[in-house]
């Protein structure tokens, strides 16, 4: 083999590397290549009786890119959503809506009506209204969320908590009375198990408590879990 041959395949080499590199995250999608840092929530569906019907029902992948995170959302390992995103300390969460960088989840104005253009169920809805925020000491660390009661329509389809800074770790839904809860994630140094569990259980916060006392009575319907997706 003349050194001829020898460059070109050491050059072939070095970009398949490169590539390889560039598509890093555990998984590769098609609208971003490059990427700074992944965040992972991985979320089972709970039953009333907060017992697993499905584990592993969704997953988040979150790309921090320079300007704009980028999320994808995974269900049984096929794209379910994606969209863009921006977080702002202590203001909200702005969202790409017709190219236009629009507040749909406000961290302080309970009478924010921006419509939203996209709508996937349950992460993405028509309108969102900030209802409240709680924080928690976990070993010695606080933690944040906020509360925010996500519509279509309407219809006021979920509650769903947003932990600062994170990400969305749970969705609630008051007509079936279940809910998806983020269980393990990729960030080590966060007490993601602890932080739920106290949520699920906070009888002054979780919407199935506050439901259950304003609307004692609610009738449900009953929900066959085999044949529907949390949505």
């Amino acid at each position: 083999m003349n050194n001829s041959n020898k460059s070109t395949i050491l050059k072939i080499l070095y970009i398949c590397v490169l590539v390889c590199l560039l598509i890093g995250c555990n998984n590769i999608f098609p609208k971003i290549i490059l990427h700074k840092e992944c965040t992972i929530l991985s979320f089972n569906w709970y039953t009333s009786k907060d017992s697993i019907v499905y584990p592993y029902v969704y997953e988040f992948k979150k790309y921090a890119l320079d300007t704009l995170d980028s999320v994808v959302v995974y269900n049984e390992g096929k794209t379910y959503c994606d969209y863009k995103e921006k977080y702002v300390k202590d203001k909200g969460i702005y969202r790409v809506c017709n190219k236009v960088l629009t507040l749909t989840h406000s961290f302080i104005d309970t009478t924010n009506d921006i419509r939203f253009c996209l709508i996937k169920e349950p992460f993405l809805n028509d309108k969102v209204i900030f209802s409240d925020f709680k924080t928690y000491n976990i070993n010695g660390k606080v933690y944040k969320l906020y509360q925010f009661s996500e519509f279509n329509g309407s219809h006021s389809g979920y509650n769903s908590y947003y932990l600062d800074g994170i990400g969305f770790i749970c969705y609630y839904n008051f007509d079936r009375d279940d809910y998806i809860l983020c269980d393990s994630t990729n960030i080590k140094s966060l007490d993601i198990k602890e932080i739920t569990h106290k949520l699920v259980r906070d009888t002054l916060f979780f919407a199935r408590y506050i439901g259950a006392k304003l609307m004692p009575h609610f009738y449900r319907q009953k929900f066959h879990y085999s044949k529907y997706p949390f949505r």
